[in-house]
């Protein structure tokens, strides 16, 4: 049976972009999913999550503690992992969504909330968005980013290149309840970002002694949306023959 040039043009697309979209499914994480390293002037201590701490379902990964965490250095304790709010989910499509929720102990303490490196096959034409909200409760309590630029939340790609950040301080005042948060490019839209081959994020910043600070963020990256519209032309080419 003699396929019509269009068909058969219709089919390569399909072909190419299927092959593109399973691609992105085969993504890989490092072994060690989450870090969570808390520092202070009662000493430092690390908590890493590794990929079989978790649930996966099918190639997506999720991890949240069932109790409070306390983060300890020798017999001191450093700071305590709140159980709610707490997780990271990573999903091979692919995106890292992150949340913390953290009881600072009697000194001020730097906390960094590192996830694994996801990585993929190479989307050519990436596009991307990033968003986060961090709350900080007590009278007075402080939060500081760590990362270069000041902010408490950074998500990059390609090892090192930095796609966002952004939360700067956050001071609550006699409310006691501050918010800080950030969309980026905003709107719900993406920003092309060319070839893109892993991906991670990392929230760092120093927070008020007994300071309690919660958050959630998520880093996510598609392919541009021509690649997503040759898509839907070949299929609907396929079912008009």
């Amino acid at each position: 049976m003699k396929l019509e040039r269009s068909r058969i043009r219709a089919l390569g697309a399909l072909v190419i972009v299927l092959s593109f979209v399973a691609g992105s499914a085969l993504a890989d994480v490092s072994e060690v999913v989450l870090r969570i390293t808390a520092s202070s002037g009662r000493g430092t201590s690390v908590l890493e999550i590794t990929a079989d701490q978790g649930t996966w379902e099918g190639d997506n990964f999720f991890w949240s503690p069932n109790e409070d965490i306390p983060l300890m250095s020798g017999d001191q304790v450093v700071g305590t992992i709140v159980k709610d709010d707490s997780y990271i989910a990573i999903y091979a499509d692919p995106q890292i969504a992150m949340g913390f929720s953290f009881q600072a102990g009697d000194t001020p303490t730097d906390v960094i909330v590192t996830s694994g490196v996801l990585s993929f096959p190479t989307i050519a034409e990436a596009t991307a968005r990033a968003d986060a909200a961090f709350t900080v409760m007590g009278s007075g309590v402080s939060l500081v980013g760590l990362h270069a630029g000041g902010g408490a939340y950074r998500a990059y790609y390609n090892d090192s290149v930095t796609f966002a950040e952004a939360i700067g301080p956050i001071t609550a005042g006699p409310t006691e309840f501050a918010v800080g948060d950030f969309a980026y490019p905003g709107g719900g839209a993406y920003l092309p970002i060319g070839s893109v081959s892993n991906m991670g994020a990392e929230i760092a910043f120093t927070l008020s002694a007994n300071g309690f600070a919660s958050g959630s963020s998520n880093f996510e990256i598609v392919p541009e949306p021509a690649g997503l519209l040759l898509l839907a032309l070949g299929v609907c080419v396929l079912r008009r023959r």
